[in-house]
């Protein structure tokens, strides 16, 4: 018989997160957790397209950023504030 755990694997909870929140909202709900033939043929894609999605977002989140500290930086320039 099969079966899934969430393990934390020695990392950050801000990494494990998106394991949680796939787990506890949506494998578990769906009873996925003892179903074989999910866990077997679906579990690993649906990982994979969960962490796309996650990490996609994350990397737009930190481009956003990027792109106003840069601004930032422009208008303060302009005002001649320190710069390191």
């Amino acid at each position: 018989m099969l079966s899934f755990s969430l393990v934390n694997f020695s990392v950050d909870d801000f990494n494990v997160s998106i394991f949680v929140v796939l787990y506890n909202g949506y494998l578990v709900p769906n009873n996925l957790t003892e179903d074989e033939e999910f866990l077997a043929n679906d579990l690993v894609p649906t990982l994979l397209t969960a962490l796309r999605t996650y990490y996609s977002l994350y990397a737009n989140v930190l481009r956003m950023i990027l792109h106003l500290l840069k601004l930032i930086l422009i208008k303060c320039n302009g005002a001649n504030v320190y710069r390191y």
